[in-house]
């Protein structure tokens, strides 16, 4: 998995709830890839008798169909602005259901597996449901959450989300108590659609321990982008378990607000919504002020001119051109050579000759330089490709390109 040298840029994927009806209405290109997603969640979710999720959303309370919508509508975003905008992440991050989301982007799982984790996420909640659990958040400081987690018996923090919010979440009565004191004092409380159960909560440990053995079936592959876990509070590395860090969201809590600062630190200084309105931006901007930007292309209906001028500075000569290491530039070639060739990435070494080896032809390859063009912000149209066509020679062909441009 890449290293945090050079981060710049992460994608922020928000938990249940973020969607909204056809959210590319009046961007036909957006829709496609949509309906694509579709297909592949839905025939994982028709096993389960749910609708697709494509059907309209129904906001007005919980239900497993939202989160999997939730989950479908990021992974378009996602793939929206990597293949019509050239917009690529140097890290992810998940704000709870959205770190599933996040490993799936990240190719740790495949679209359908991450359906299934859903799915088999929502049957194991269901089998130890409690209507007597609730999931708030309260606009204080952590520190002020946790005075009043402690005010109470078996609430827990489930989530700090920014400098000024806290997500408490146990038994009803007792949150519904902390509530009433809470606005007493002043304090913003505003009860969250969670399911039937308290989130993020210990408590949960039976539902945890049904929910990892549904899925310890499922094969995790390695990291192509950096996933910073709010849940583990780092960068995911190698040898981490990412079944278990799925399961994990259950009964431990998270900090999202850590998170931030820790990308921050590490160098991000752009932090885009990916998925629908600005949910997780608008915690960035909360922790953050200033000291980032933050961008939500997918915060309305937009069209595709819209989407491009909002994304048009996250692939601009100032803010990427050539400033990858010759290592990343050689990753993103051989990916998107074995996308266009349809073969899997191990068989595209740095040397191998694409022609002779796979067959790969000039639209394929045209594929190819057109996005290594819009990432790396070079002219390629006039450039003569390399005699012999490997990931090593078309990426000094894109360096050469590059260093003209600025001379």
């Amino acid at each position: 998995m890449p290293t945090s040298a050079g981060w710049r840029t992460a994608f922020c994927f928000s938990g249940a709830g973020a969607v909204f009806a056809d959210p590319f209405a009046y961007y036909p290109a957006g829709r496609g890839i949509a309906a694509g997603i579709a297909r592949r969640i839905d025939a994982v979710t028709s096993g389960y008798g749910w609708p697709s999720v494509l059907t309209g959303p129904d906001l007005s309370s919980w239900s497993p169909l939202l989160e999997l919508q939730t989950y479908h509508a990021q992974l378009a975003c996602y793939q929206v602005l990597l293949d019509e905008f050239g917009v690529r992440p140097d890290a992810l991050l998940g704000h709870s259901l959205g770190e599933i989301t996040a490993l799936v982007a990240a190719n740790g799982f495949a679209v359908e597996d991450g359906a299934f984790l859903l799915c088999e996420r929502a049957v194991a909640l269901a089998a130890h449901a409690d209507d007597d659990a609730a999931t708030a958040a309260f606009m204080v400081s952590p520190q002020e959450g946790k005075a009043f987690a402690e005010q109470a018996e078996g609430v827990s923090v489930a989530a700090v989300n920014s400098p000024a919010q806290v997500v408490l979440s146990g038994p009803a009565d007792q949150m519904m108590r902390l509530g009433d004191l809470a606005v007493a004092r002043g304090v913003t409380v505003t009860p969250l659609r969670a399911g039937p159960y308290a989130q993020h909560h210990p408590a949960l440990e039976p539902a945890f321990e049904r929910y990892l053995q549904s899925v310890r079936g499922i094969r995790a592959a390695p990291l192509r982008t950096a996933v910073w876990s709010p849940v583990l509070a780092r960068a995911l590395e190698p040898e981490d378990d990412l079944v278990l860090l799925a399961a994990l969201q259950m009964v431990r809590p998270l900090d999202f607000r850590g998170a931030v600062a820790g990308l921050r630190s590490a160098g991000v200084g752009e932090f885009v919504e990916c998925g629908v309105k600005d949910t997780s931006t608008r915690l960035v901007t909360a922790t953050l002020g200033d000291r980032a930007r933050v961008s939500a292309p997918f915060r309305k209906r937009a069209t595709e001119a819209e989407i491009r001028q909002i994304t048009a500075h996250l692939t601009s000569h100032e803010e990427h051109a050539m400033t990858d290491s010759n290592d990343d530039m050689i990753g993103y070639l051989r990916e998107n050579y074995a996308a266009a060739l349809e073969i899997p990435e191990e068989m595209v070494t740095p040397d191998v000759d694409l022609e002779a080896e796979f067959g790969l032809d000039s639209l394929q390859h045209r594929l190819v330089l057109v996005k290594a063009a819009e990432r790396w912000s070079v002219d390629l149209g006039r450039a003569e490709s390399p005699a012999t066509i490997t990931v090593r020679s078309v990426a000094g062909m894109v360096r050469d390109a590059g260093a003209a441009g600025q001379a």
